[in-house]
């Protein structure tokens, strides 16, 4: 059974797929009621088993499974549709703040973050003060965003807006090249063509950025590690940057716009090229192209990412997701529920945490 449960008033609701039947258990005011449907198969009964349980996520119950195996659902919570680019969201304590779009009225639109528990109960519904939350990064106990090109520092336990754009005297939306990128205890950013390294407190210049569209795309992604900074800012080139903006290396390949790199260790490097959607890692001192044998099975990803300590890779395309174990090489294959083709991901603690184009936020036991 997946169970179902609404905070608001502790009703839940139970689905299960036995054959051919549907059966859902409904709990309402400590009565509980079962129903059984019959379809003409398995495979139909699945298909009514998820529309029923994207109704129920809709009504405001949440998916929330403790005992989830490996590389199954933990938790669902419907967050609301929007643009499909803006799916920020990023951990910090004990919250997860989930970017929501806003509706227009009157030729208006506020936006906000949701602060969840850990259980997927909405907290607080925070508005925020510019529209397309495109990035977050934690640094300390506070989040770094890009809210439509312009960069704010949030501080979760006062509610605070730093309009950090403002004070560094940066454009503003009117540039529209920009990026939040996590560290291990720093967060670098970058707007207006200059970037900039902080760790919450002080903010440091590193160094400055120039780029320019390719069909449509401007070549634009970053990998920050605390002392290194891989920055992509033209077709086939990736510079690796020290901590004082040096120039350390530059590999260069047969790609042409990467629109996500991740440092998958001190050696490799792992990029993914935005028209082609193909997965490519580089040694960092050389600069030569790697093959593992992990890409013989997932070489195209829409989305990749790795965890804190570098001991897992996600790659999401479309509803399929792969998760490379970067010790033994192994590949777990499963499916990402309630998507249509993106969504970001990152993990968050031992959970690969996905926000849909659907409208889903999820945690993935991994």
């Amino acid at each position: 059974m997946r169970k179902f449960v609404n905070f608001a008033n502790g009703d839940e609701i139970n689905f299960k797929v036995s054959g051919n039947l549907l059966v859902s258990q409904s709990t309402k005011n400590g009565k509980m009621r079962e129903n059984k449907k019959e379809f003409v198969s398995p495979e139909e009964a699945q298909k009514a088993r998820i529309k029923k349980e994207w109704e129920t996520l809709k009504k405001g119950y949440v998916l929330r499974d403790e005992n989830a195996n490996f590389a199954q659902v933990c938790l669902h919570v419907y967050i609301g549709g929007g643009y499909s680019g803006a799916l920020a969201f990023e951990s910090v304590g004990e919250s997860m703040f989930v970017y929501k779009c806003g509706d227009q009225k009157n030729g208006d639109q506020a936006d906000f973050l949701l602060a969840l528990d850990k259980d997927g109960r909405v907290k607080e519904q925070i508005v925020l003060p510019e529209i397309l939350a495109w990035e977050a990064a934690r640094v300390g106990e506070n989040l770094i965003l890009d809210l439509d090109h312009v960069i704010y520092k949030f501080d979760p336990q006062t509610g605070k807006f730093t309009n950090l754009s403002r004070e560094l005297k940066l454009r503003g939306a009117d540039e529209f090249y920009s990026f939040v990128c996590k560290g291990e205890s720093k967060v670098a950013f970058g707007a207006s063509g200059k970037i900039f390294v902080t760790d919450g407190e002080r903010i440091l210049n590193f160094g400055e950025f120039k780029t320019t569209p390719i069909k449509g795309k401007a070549p634009l992604c970053v990998a920050f590690d605390d002392d290194r900074l891989a920055l992509h800012t033209a077709a086939g080139e990736i510079k690796i940057l020290g901590a004082n903006g040096e120039i350390l290396n530059v590999i260069e390949g047969k790609f042409d716009v990467l629109d996500q790199i991740c440092f998958l260790n001190d050696k490799i490097l792992v990029a993914r090229e935005y028209y082609r959607s193909k997965v490519h890692c580089f040694e960092l001192s050389s600069g030569c192209e790697l093959k593992f044998s992990w890409q013989d099975k997932c070489d195209e990803a829409r989305k990749i990412c790795v965890n804190d300590d570098r001991t897992k890779l996600a790659m999401i395309d479309y509803n399929r997701a792969h998760v490379v174990d970067l010790a033994s090489q192994n590949v777990c294959e499963f499916e990402i529920e309630h998507i249509i083709k993106s969504c970001e991901a990152k993990f968050i603690d031992k959970n690969l945490a996905v926000r849909t184009d659907y409208g889903c936020f999820s945690l993935y036991n991994i």
